[in-house]
């Protein structure tokens, strides 16, 4: 429907997110990982108390937009504004994008944003939650959405500053209604200027794309790639969109859960390492493993399995499918994980100089070294690009892939308390590590760079691509430029960096 007004070097498409461009409308699992990763658990277990309330309310005429505000009111009251903003650059972008309409997002994205056609999206939900998925992943230029109310210290009261625009917002445009003076987005000023542009309005599909959608059954989800910009780094504890059921589930599932992971931390930690098999089948642990196993380095020397990083437990599964003790190098792990580690630790100073001496000694006594050279963990199905240290610490070197598979929890966090990962990891009823053994380096590559002849034959640079494309096309993953600095900066606002601890 087009909608001639103005000048053609003007014009807008506008469309309503929730109910045509996403597939379902309900607005309750965004709250609710609002609630939890930017509050707590009781505040998510109090949103999720109170939906039935909001249900009934929902199913009124009269009172609809009060089961929006119940929401708010719950999950945002006494957050500050920032907190939420960071949920929904951090959280909630992948879950939005998994229910964008492929139907919806083909004829919404048919309007480039290049040149005279804008994009404009519109929303009942709080505006610091779609911020940067509307902008990063839609390409929309503006957002109509409603503010959160918030003391001049920037804590939500929890309460929406005007209700929710987009009921009536295109009656204004095709009825030619002035919008209201007390508006004061930039938004709403340049969309409601002298000159009205031409608007291609999209929101409810009306009668003809309604039956249209019937006929047509049409509920795929996009592809993520098919967005203006996927969505690469993302953050949060739970795995599946929070859904009423799902929630329950989880929420449900937790105790016993909690109680299942720290059975799995500690008897694991105290028992002998041949106990390991037989306790990992014992409470439902499942470990995969491919590849030939490598035997020990010639010589009594020691030898780098170079890994991927999935979660902090990468090292002591690599202990388990090598059935032997291996050292795991460490830099920013809590005192409580490393108690907790039954396998010998060594903390990295991220010094590069002071860090290969250290790897250098660990292999010269004969230890079986596990390095992550992303030096970070990533939950995405990408490689980060790899630090070359490791390249110049040993001759033997050992690439190893792996891969994670996780039913309600993630066993990582940007954002959250780290010491608590190994703990959401095991929550799971079934977590499962995939270990792919490969061949060890050939001699050519390595042997200059243990040396200290960097470029003889092969620099260490080169050394960290070829592993990093290794293990990347065997699982399947995209190696990627990108850097530990890269995802804190962008999921967390910090560059990664920690304070060095001292003994």
């Amino acid at each position: 429907m087009d909608m001639e007004g103005g000048d053609d070097d003007d014009q807008f498409v506008a469309a309503e997110l929730e109910g045509w461009l996403l597939k379902d409308r309900d607005p309750f699992p965004y709250f609710l990982l609002v609630a939890m990763e930017a509050g707590s658990l009781i505040r998510a277990i109090a949103l999720m108390l109170a939906y039935p309330v909001a249900w009934l309310l929902e199913k009124s005429a009269f009172f609809e937009e009060a089961a929006l505000k119940l929401y708010v009111l719950i999950a945002c009251v006494g957050l500050r504004v920032e907190e939420i903003e960071a949920v929904g650059r951090a959280v909630l972008p992948r879950f939005l994008a998994e229910q964008v309409r492929a139907a919806a997002w083909k004829t919404f994205s048919s309007f480039a944003p290049a040149s005279s056609q804008r994009r404009l999206l519109i929303s009942a939900l709080p505006r610091p939650m779609l911020h940067s998925f509307v902008r990063n992943q839609l390409g929309a230029h503006h957002l109509i959405a409603p503010d959160l109310h918030a003391t001049a210290s920037g804590r939500c009261l929890g309460f929406l500053k005007r209700p929710p625009p987009h009921q009536d917002l295109h009656r204004r445009h095709l009825f030619n209604i002035p919008s209201s003076p007390a508006s004061s987005r930039h938004e709403e000023q340049l969309l409601f200027s002298t000159t009205t542009p031409t608007l291609k309005y999209l929101g409810d599909l009306q009668f003809i794309s309604s039956c249209a959608r019937k006929k047509d059954g049409d509920e795929e989800a996009v592809c993520m790639s098919d967005l203006d910009s996927p969505v690469v780094f993302h953050d949060g504890r739970l795995v599946k969109r929070p859904t009423p059921a799902m929630a329950l589930l989880v929420f449900l599932w937790m105790p016993v859960g909690f109680i299942l992971a720290v059975l799995r931390v500690f008897l694991c930690s105290r028992a002998p390492h041949g106990w390991w098999p037989a306790l990992a089948r014992l409470f439902r642990i499942r470990i995969i493993i491919k590849g030939e196993i490598p035997g020990r380095a010639p010589g009594g020397k020691g030898m780098l399995l170079v890994c991927n990083h999935r979660t902090l437990l990468d090292p002591i599964f690599v202990s388990m499918g090598l059935a032997r003790t291996v050292t795991a190098v460490t830099y920013s792990v809590s005192r409580l994980s490393e108690m907790l580690s039954p396998i010998p630790t060594v903390r990295l100073e991220r010094h590069a100089q002071r860090d290969l001496q250290r790897l250098r000694g660990l292999v010269e006594k004969g230890s079986e070294v596990v390095v992550c050279p992303e030096g970070t963990t990533s939950r995405e199905a990408l490689l980060l690009r790899f630090s070359a240290l490791f390249a110049q610490a040993s001759d033997h070197i050992v690439p190893v892939a792996i891969r994670t598979h996780v039913s309600l929890f993630h066993g990582t966090s940007a954002r959250g308390f780290k010491a608590m990962d190994p703990f959401f990891f095991l929550m799971n009823p079934v977590p499962t590590y995939e270990l792919i053994f490969l061949p060890m380096l050939p001699p050519f590559m390595t042997t200059s760079c243990a040396a200290g002849d960097d470029g003889l034959h092969v620099s260490r640079f080169q050394v960290a691509n070829h592993v990093q494309q290794l293990i990347g096309s065997t699982l399947g993953f995209h190696c990627s430029s990108f850097t530990r600095p890269d995802k804190y900066r962008f999921l967390a606002g910090t560059d990664g960096s920690v304070t060095p601890r001292h003994a």
